[in-house]
């Protein structure tokens, strides 16, 4: 959960600025229409989400509600809270797991909820894509994490030919997605130029989340 109190006066002070004194972008319906036709339909849906051949199928007819839900969404400055619960299944890394250290998550959220994040997404990389360091290779438009191993062994045969010395130090952060801290990444989104009613919503999305195994 998002708490204030280990937050910095820099990043509160932006996110108790009224959401009316804000220029807050809207999300047309063309743009959610391409992003449907963009985005992977899963398999799996969790309950009472739409079955998932229906989004393809009436993107048109979709678009134009959907892009009136997401304006709702970034003025209100509030994720809904149907959308905050992630229905999980566990599987096994190895054949016979004996510790929750051989397990992993699948989670799920509804379809919309994905669909609305992505295009958060986009505003937020549009804001701080070019502020960005270039070799954060995740997460990013054409920066796939392929492009590292090939950057490091670049640079690795490049130094060799010159006779240089080479020490890499490889680390694996165990669980290091699930022990983000919610109130740093807010305070660096805040730092990096992300607008206010921006990071009002991520706060509201970050806050008081479910899970149900």
């Amino acid at each position: 959960p998002i708490d204030s109190e280990l937050l910095p006066n820099r990043f509160l002070l932006k996110l108790y600025i009224p959401l009316h004194m804000l220029k807050i972008r809207k999300i047309k319906p063309i743009l959610v229409y391409n992003k449907i036709l963009k985005m992977k339909i899963p398999n799996s849906t969790v309950p009472s989400d739409f079955p998932p051949r229906i989004w393809k199928e009436y993107a048109v007819e979709l678009a134009t509600p959907v892009s009136k839900i997401a304006n709702k969404i970034l003025e209100s400055g509030q994720w809904p809270k149907e959308w905050k619960t992630e229905w999980v299944t566990v599987i096994g890394k190895i054949k016979n797991p004996e510790s929750k250290d051989d397990l992993r998550n699948l989670s799920l959220t509804p379809f919309l909820s994905k669909l609305v994040e992505n295009i958060i997404y986009d505003i937020i990389l549009d804001q701080i894509d070019y502020k960005m360091d270039k070799a954060q290779f995740g997460g990013r438009k054409g920066h796939s994490v392929l492009l590292y191993p090939i950057q490091l062994v670049e640079f690795i045969l490049s130094n060799m030919d010159k006779s240089k010395a080479v020490v890499v130090a490889l680390i694996d952060f165990a669980k290091a997605y699930n022990r983000q801290n919610h109130n740093r990444l807010l305070t660096c989104y805040s730092d990096l130029g992300v607008s206010p009613y921006l990071l009002k919503e991520l706060a509201s999305y970050f806050d008081n989340r479910k899970m149900v195994v």
